[in-house]
């Protein structure tokens, strides 16, 4: 599976950090995470406007089943 930053982030974090961040940052890491998100599908929009711009191709995947699909969950 692939991570976004902000999990490789959080992931990695010294152990001293996690619990404080994860039981007094949850609002900013929710909010992070649908920020990430709205980036990868907006990214993968334009990329594939791009690539089929002047072609008459069928883009198998929409943003949303791309990004549920590569990094495994729902926001």
């Amino acid at each position: 599976m692939n991570k976004t930053s902000l999990d490789w982030f959080l992931e990695n974090l010294p152990e001293r950090f996690k619990n404080a961040i994860h039981n007094t940052c949850q609002e900013e890491i929710q909010k992070a995470r649908e920020l990430g998100k709205t980036e990868i599908t907006e990214a993968w929009d334009s990329g594939h406007y791009y690539a089929s711009y002047g072609h008459n191709t069928e883009i198998e995947l929409d943003a949303e089943r791309y990004y549920s699909q590569t990094y495994k969950k729902d926001i």
